[in-house]
């Protein structure tokens, strides 16, 4: 092998060997009543040790919106259903676990495709 190309296989693999020993940053993982059990790690996670993204933990219930218009003394109101694919998560779905140092976040529910195929 020329010299250069040795060079360069050498620093590859010393690159390729650092990162293989380190623990991903993207994770399976799901909850139930002990805790949140991830694919990478071993032990359960008790409910006060890892955390959650805002807006991944959503309420369970429509939005609505009421505007006033003073001059005419008239209210309207909007009501959003939530869609099925935002309610919050529940025990046993499948979450997208981001590791940010050793802290464990819950970053996202993960839903077949086939899930969300009618609503688009």
């Amino acid at each position: 092998m020329p010299e250069g190309a040795a060079a360069f296989h050498a620093a590859f693999q010393e690159i390729f060997n650092a990162h293989a020993e380190t623990p991903p940053v993207l994770d399976w993982g799901y909850i139930d009543s002990e805790g949140l059990h991830t694919h990478v790690f071993p032990k359960v996670i008790p409910h006060t040790g890892y955390y959650w993204l805002r807006g991944t933990f959503l309420r369970d219930q429509d939005m609505t919106q009421t505007t006033s218009n003073p001059s005419t003394g008239t209210t309207h109101t909007h009501t959003v259903p939530m869609p099925p694919q935002l309610t919050p998560a529940a025990a046993e779905d499948l979450l997208l676990v981001a590791w940010v140092g050793s802290y464990a976040v819950v970053i996202g529910v993960v839903v077949a495709s086939m899930g969300i195929a009618g609503t688009l």
